[in-house]
């Protein structure tokens, strides 16, 4: 027998049988949530008020560091985009002259087969 069958054997406060499933303690449950709640909003309005206060004291100086932050770190985002650009530029160039070596290596080894007798060519 299932602790399920043994619970609905057992009386209920107040409910008869095949009623496992209510759950007499939600109001328990439901206000438990409610005092969640109401916690989460008083750390809200107390952080709002926090706010409220840091601005009408610090109001300026906040506003110059979060400045001077953001100024900050786009100077350093602009400084990688121009560093990769040099580092992609330079790639380019290193992929040129790989071609260029290519070039001149096919090159040569072509005037050389043209340059060499022919095997099959009768000789003078």
């Amino acid at each position: 027998m299932s602790d399920h069958d043994q619970h609905d054997e057992q009386p209920h406060q107040g409910g008869g049988p095949n009623t496992s499933f209510l759950d007499f303690e939600l109001h328990k449950v439901m206000y438990d949530e409610a005092e969640s709640i109401v916690r989460e909003a008083y750390r809200e309005l107390l952080k709002d008020a926090a706010k409220r206060r840091l601005e009408q004291r610090w109001g300026d100086r906040i506003a110059a560091l979060a400045n001077l932050a953001v100024d900050e770190a786009i100077a350093d985002a602009d400084a990688n985009f121009e560093i990769q650009a040099q580092i992609e530029a330079r790639n380019e160039a290193q992929r040129s002259i790989e071609e260029r070596i290519q070039t001149i290596i096919r090159g040569r080894a072509d005037a050389d087969e043209a340059d060499s007798p022919d095997d099959d060519a009768p000789a003078d």
